[in-house]
């Protein structure tokens, strides 16, 4: 469609989303979660794009203000809602924050940049102000069908994009002047938020069954970027990896679990100082060699 078209269209979703959301009967609600998403991803408008991102915020907040009546409430949307193999349990209230952390997750792998960076800044607010809602089970599903999954796509794209320099050198600043280095920013944003989620939701993720998995896949992801030849990952890494630890030294009742829990952070962090500190091959340049700023990082970790 024309560009005037989807700005029209989107305007009449802005006047519904905003002035008539308490008037939209609850059925309608995935369908606006639907909507707003697929505006964010239209490549006609970025400031489309951007303030659509805004109005799946603003949704999250109406979500969160009504959620006594929407629990009392069937929407059946099962087009809409995510098909989630395995938690057919799942109440419709958190198929409802599924779907808008789904369509989140989808949004933060954008082509544009700066598309990417509000979808992951929202995504990650929404579940730290609003996560306590959903039941333990469906924290299982955040895990395994948003954030792993999210963690893995970026690294794919971010190992496929391009290192050649953008054509339009005065708008862009050179720390962002490749395809690569604006991915790396993404990375950046994905595993601070991740280990985040980690650390601020501790005590409720420990109660999953599968918490050790969980615990052992988000370090092996640590240890993976960490490695990283691009120095803004590899120290946003390291300071996930930091929180994770630091901050688990102020949990004292999960006596259990403990040991292996922590041996297995332990083998991430030597298994990241034996390889980042390996005598240099012939054809490798000096810039490979780990910098001081990486070398202080692990250190504190220690």
């Amino acid at each position: 469609h024309s560009e005037g078209v989807v700005r029209t269209a989107f305007q009449a979703l802005q006047l519904v989303l905003t002035d008539f959301l308490p008037l939209t009967p609850h059925n309608c609600l995935p369908l606006a979660v639907h909507t707003a998403a697929k505006f964010g991803s239209q490549t006609q408008d970025l400031n489309i794009s951007l303030t659509a991102v805004g109005l799946l915020w603003n949704l999250s907040d109406y979500f969160y203000q009504n959620q006594d009546s929407l629990k009392d409430s069937i929407i059946a949307e099962p087009k809409i809602l995510p098909d989630l193999p395995g938690y057919k349990e799942m109440s419709v209230f958190d198929k409802l924050w599924m779907c808008l952390f789904s369509r989140l997750g989808d949004l933060c792998l954008d082509p544009r940049p700066a598309t990417r960076k509000s979808a992951g800044q929202t995504l990650f607010s929404t579940i730290a102000a609003h996560g306590s809602l959903l039941a333990v089970g469906t924290w299982q599903a955040v895990l395994w069908q948003v954030l792993f999954p999210l963690l893995d796509k970026v690294g794919i794209e971010s190992g496929l994009a391009s290192t050649e320099k953008s054509g339009d050198q005065l708008l862009i600043h050179h720390s962002r002047n490749t395809e690569h280095k604006q991915w790396a920013e993404t990375q950046v944003l994905t595993i601070s938020g991740v280990a985040r989620v980690f650390v601020t939701k501790r005590s409720l993720l420990h109660t999953l069954g599968d918490f050790p998995k969980a615990w052992r896949l988000l370090l092996e992801h640590v240890e993976k970027l960490a490695l990283s030849p691009t120095q803004e990952v590899s120290l946003a890494a390291l300071k996930a990896f930091h929180e994770m630890v630091v901050s688990g030294e102020e949990v004292v009742e999960e006596k259990e679990e403990e040991p292996g829990r922590w041996s297995t952070a332990w083998k991430t962090w030597l298994s990241i100082g034996q390889k980042s500190t390996r005598p240099l091959a012939p054809n490798q340049e000096d810039s490979c060699a780990p910098t001081q700023a990486f070398l202080t990082s692990l250190a504190h970790i220690f």
